[in-house]
């Protein structure tokens, strides 16, 4: 299977639960930016762990 030249990677894999790596600092870091820009607190790194799990929606809705 030859691969588009715009598409350097076959696959993506998405991490969000951390089993393959600890994705919580850069979910949390990310969440933190939009939270800033609508004047809302920033989340603690214990409150992004406990959330993440959920899915992004609701890590959102629930702040």
């Amino acid at each position: 299977m030859t691969k588009p030249a715009n598409h350097p990677f076959e696959v993506l894999i998405f991490d969000l639960d951390g089993t393959l790596i600890d994705s919580a600092p850069d979910v949390r870091a990310s969440m933190n930016r939009v939270l800033a820009g609508m004047g809302r607190r920033e989340l603690t790194l214990e409150e992004t762990k406990d959330m993440v799990g959920w899915g992004g929606r609701v890590l959102a809705e629930k702040h």
